[in-house]
Formats: C-alpha cells, structure tokens, sequence
C-alpha cells in the first residue's frame, strides 16, 4: 500500500511544480491555495465605469450569483448600502455586469470588512502586498491613472 506524503508536503509540491509552470512566486501560489474557498473579484472586472466597490457587488451579483445579503456579509458592509450600490451599478451599466477575462490576479472580497482604508486603497494594497505588482501595472490593471495608484498606496500607509 503506497502512503502519501503529509498534507504539508503535498501543498509543497504543488506549489513548486505550479510556480515553475506559471512562473509565479511559489508563496503566493501557497497563500492562493490555502484561501481557495474565499470569495475572489478578478482585477479585470474593474472598469473607468463604475466605482469600485459598485465593480465588487455588481460582479458578484450579476456574475458569481451572490444575493444582495451574501454579498454584504462577505464584504462586511450594511445589506442597504450594498442594495443601493448594486442600482447605482446598474444604472451606470445599463446592462447587468457580463464575466470578464480570466486572470491570475485576484482580491478577495473580505478584506473590504476592514473599514480603515476606503474600498480602492484596499484593492491596490491588495495587489501591492499580494502579487508584489509595480504601481503602473496596478494602474494598468484598473484603469487608473498612476499618480492617483501612488497617491493611494501613500495614503493607505499613512493610515
């Protein structure tokens, strides 16, 4: 009888041969498996056309198929403000929010719980701790001027 490795060990490996065949950093592959089951808004979902977090509850009503209440208690916001952020949404669109482009570069919707940086400076904190990403590519990524990324992530740190 063949006896598999420990979980530890089999995380490991995975990581490594995911690493290699992503060229990816093998902890970020780790800390991406381990936070498998968390709710993840792509970074190609963010437009110029709406606000982030009407992006965020926009995507996953209309894409993922979260009710207004999942979605408030995944992000930790009021099921009222997330009701009139999904119209503000919608109204902006025109359209209900259509999927979007497979990428490697992902937020999680939790980390809006922590209302001491606004919804954008989470995202680009995010993407700047997380994936190690160069300011102009995060302003690439969502739309954004660079100066405004930089001005963001200076803030965030000040906070």
């Amino acid at each position: 009888m063949t006896h598999l490795p420990t979980p530890e060990r089999l995380l490991e490996e995975a990581t490594r041969m995911l690493a290699r065949k992503y060229h990816a950093d093998p902890a970020q592959i780790a800390r991406d498996i381990l936070s498998a089951g968390r709710v993840r808004v792509p970074v190609t979902a963010f437009n110029d056309a709406l606000a982030p977090l009407e992006t965020i509850v926009a995507y996953l009503r209309d894409v993922r198929g979260l009710s207004l209440a999942e979605i408030a208690r995944v992000t930790g916001r009021d099921p009222r403000a997330i009701g009139v952020t999904y119209k503000r949404a919608t109204k902006a669109l025109g359209k209900p929010f259509a999927d979007v482009a497979h990428t490697v570069y992902s937020v999680p919707a939790d980390v809006l719980c922590d209302h001491r940086l606004s919804v954008l400076e989470h995202v680009v904190m995010h993407l700047r701790t997380t994936y190690r990403l160069p300011l102009a590519e995060i302003a690439r990524l969502l739309h954004r001027d660079p100066r405004t990324i930089g001005t963001i992530v200076r803030r965030a740190k000040e906070r």
